[in-house]
């Protein structure tokens, strides 16, 4: 069974369609009283994939390593629809903790992330998303996630909380979570990581210096596995390219090149 993936953005965004199709609507909204399930969300995303299902997150610089978490509390449904997805809609409070630079390995917690941003080993920014509500929310707005901040967290989350809760006649169920947000979220990674691994090909690059660019920009495994697959499967070597074998990659490029600002030579 897929895993159902935490979304930011409508059904009809999650599935490719051909041009000259319908546009797919999904699973109609059930009705507040239909939302009989209740749990706690625990999520951690890459930025990549946060940014392609819907979360507003901001790009940071590109030798900053970064990382999302997801924690929130949801009330919903979940349907199986006819093209084999299950479609969870509800009502949800989620927060989004954006954690840059952390140094160490360490247990990716709320408490711990607190305390290493409080001594200066890691930085974070929080952020409150609310889906399925319509009513008005007082909203914290924190910037920098510390100890402090991550005090006012526990009681905002759990104000907020209540609120919707209590405030039954506000919700207005919408798309929390699907199984078909899992075909977006890798084929980002898959589209990144193909033309990143052509251009480095075009450009005679080998496989260790590529993935030693790419490690600069991003830890997206989901990037470094389609970069590797491209080598293996467009290489004879599968490390070092030929000149055939760029003239091969700049032919499927279309004259498209990255603009790198690392030293290419």
């Amino acid at each position: 069974m897929n895993a159902l993936i935490p979304v930011n953005r409508p059904a009809g965004n999650l599935i490719p369609r051909a041009p000259g199709s319908e546009a797919f609507e999904g699973p109609p909204a059930p009705s507040v009283d239909e939302l009989t399930g209740w749990e706690e969300e625990n999520y951690q995303l890459s930025l990549n994939a946060a940014l392609s299902l819907g979360f507003p997150v901001a790009a940071v610089n590109g030798s900053a390593s970064s990382q999302i978490l997801i924690y929130g509390v949801s009330r919903f449904k979940d349907i199986d629809w006819t093209d084999g997805n299950t479609y969870r809609y509800g009502v949800a409070l989620r927060v989004l903790i954006h954690v840059l630079n952390l140094k160490g390995d360490v247990s990716l917690t709320l408490p711990m992330i607190a305390a290493k941003v409080q001594i200066g080993e890691a930085e974070a920014m929080a952020s409150v998303v609310v889906k399925g509500y319509k009513g008005t929310m007082k909203m914290p707005g924190w910037q920098s996630f510390d100890v402090t901040a991550y005090s006012d967290f526990q009681k905002a989350v759990s104000d907020l909380q209540d609120q919707l809760v209590n405030d039954k006649a506000d919700i207005v169920p919408d798309l929390l979570a699907s199984t078909a947000a899992k075909t977006l979220e890798s084929s980002t990674s898959a589209s990144v990581g193909s033309v990143f691994a052509l251009d480095s090909i075009s450009r005679r690059k080998s496989l260790e210096r590529t993935l030693e660019d790419l490690g600069s920009l991003t830890q997206d495994d989901g990037i470094r596995t389609t970069v590797e697959n491209v080598f293996s499967e467009r290489l004879i070597d599968s490390q070092q390219p030929s000149e055939e074998e760029a003239s091969q990659a700049q032919k499927l490029l279309h004259g498209i090149h990255l603009a790198h600002h690392w030293r290419l030579w």
